[in-house]
């Protein structure tokens, strides 16, 4: 004979199964479910409703003087939704925080035409990616305060991935480029690197490309002259820049030579290539200086130069 099971019995195996889950909605909602014990969902409701009413009371009417006409329902709703996204675990967190400083990440893919603010039916919505479309002010929020965000390339007819990059270089980027150029890269300003913006030479806006042989820094001073005066700029290999003023006079600028040292030996042959490599003295030699001999050329590192016109390379 079977003996009938207890209450506590079922609990206990009933509690096994609690989890949440999200249910995608139309017109960019969806639900958030969750399954638990019912004195602890029952708080959990409870405690929202608490929360709801008495914000209701706090709440002042706005700048404009319209007042906060949410329904309680709609109150609880962005309460809970708080506490998930910015509130702390305290009963399952480590003490120096490692849950509370976990932030959630969402990412949306946005028709150009939608982030610039254009309205209508036709407008095509942004999208939740992998999931779900959202409403064009929400995706434009989020853009706003995005740290950065990719850019990405379809062709027209077929509306195929062509290519994506981001508008904003990467840290690496930066380090890379701060090094390279050490300083404003307009011909003849000393401000330094650190103290300049990085520019698209070929703007961003043309299709220009966030990459290192795509930006230069510049000067505020000279970022703007760039941009808005008659002033042009090419970028060559090597982060040359070839600058054309607006009488048509062409000026180079190439990257402050790196403070560097290198080591040869007594006789002026690198000692990593020759044929007793490594057993050479080794003397050091500051921003590539060489003993008399130098490096033989098949030693020598190419010149990224080397292919452009000479006139392009007269002394300006």
């Amino acid at each position: 004979m079977t003996r009938s099971r207890s209450l506590d019995e079922r609990h206990q195996d009933a509690r096994d199964t609690r989890r949440i889950w999200v249910k995608d909605a139309e017109d960019g909602m969806a639900e958030l479910g969750i399954l638990g014990p019912a004195v602890l969902v029952h708080g959990v409701y409870e405690r929202l409703t608490g929360m709801a009413t008495t914000n209701e009371k706090l709440v002042e009417p706005d700048a404009a003087g319209e007042p906060d006409e949410r329904t309680l329902g709609q109150r609880r709703a962005d309460i809970a939704l708080d506490l998930l996204l910015t509130g702390a675990p305290a009963g399952h967190d480590t003490d120096d925080g490692l849950l509370a400083a976990i932030v959630p990440q969402v990412s949306i893919t946005v028709p150009v035409t939608t982030l610039i603010g254009a309205e209508g039916a036709d407008t095509p919505p942004a999208e939740l990616d992998g999931r779900a479309p959202i409403d064009p002010d929400t995706a434009r929020r989020l853009a706003g305060a995005a740290s950065g965000w990719d850019r990405v390339l379809t062709d027209p007819i077929t509306g195929a991935m062509l290519a994506v990059d981001r508008y904003r270089p990467t840290a690496a980027m930066r380090r890379h480029l701060k090094a390279r150029d050490q300083r404003c890269r307009f011909p003849g300003c000393g401000m330094p690197a650190r103290n300049s913006d990085l520019d698209h030479t070929l703007d961003a806006a043309l299709g220009g490309a966030t990459e290192e042989d795509n930006l230069e820094d510049l000067c505020r001073r000279h970022h703007i002259l760039k941009h808005h005066t008659p002033w042009h700029v090419e970028q060559h290999s090597g982060g040359l820049l070839e600058w054309t003023s607006p009488l048509g006079r062409t000026y180079i600028d190439r990257p402050p030579p790196q403070n560097t040292i290198t080591f040869t030996d007594g006789s002026g042959i690198n000692p990593a290539s020759g044929p007793d490599a490594g057993s050479g003295r080794a003397v050091a030699a500051d921003r590539g200086a060489h003993p008399p001999g130098g490096l033989p050329k098949s030693a020598r590192p190419p010149d990224p130069w080397a292919a452009l016109p000479a006139d392009l390379l007269a002394p300006f």
